[in-house]
């Protein structure tokens, strides 16, 4: 079993259809929960801010069920670099949020790879990644 965790500062060996970026979700049980959940429906590309970020920390092996060790990761310094590379990529961002009515009304999907923006609660995901 190979896990991949990477600091980088670009994508350029990476080139996945769809990817799930964790935007401060610093609860290590909620990002387990969220890569267990990710995973049954076959992501298995995470981004994260390094400093909001630890896969491997107990909590969150544990709430994965262990998931953690079949994922793809990408920690990058700050969110600007994260941004900055799945715009680069061409993903289209589609982020959770308290003020939408529903997810068909906001977005119109493209044939881009999707990258799914997960905010930490109540918040849901920051202005940067919603901008």
């Amino acid at each position: 079993m190979l896990v991949l965790i990477l600091k980088c500062d670009n994508l350029t060996l990476f080139s996945k259809e769809f990817i799930l970026i964790m935007d401060q979700v610093k609860d290590f049980n909620k990002a387990g929960s969220i890569i267990r959940t990710g995973r049954s429906f076959g992501i298995d590309g995470y981004f994260a801010v390094d400093s909001y970020f630890d896969p491997f920390d107990k909590k969150a092996i544990e709430a994965s069920s262990g998931l953690v060790f079949s994922c793809d990761f990408r920690l990058f310094p700050d969110d600007e670099h994260l941004i900055e590379n799945i715009i680069k990529k061409s993903y289209q961002i589609i982020t959770n949020s308290p003020n939408g009515e529903s997810l068909e009304s906001l977005v119109e999907f493209s044939d881009k790879p999707v990258a799914l923006v997960i905010g930490s609660e109540p918040e849901s995901a920051t202005d940067k990644y919603i901008d």
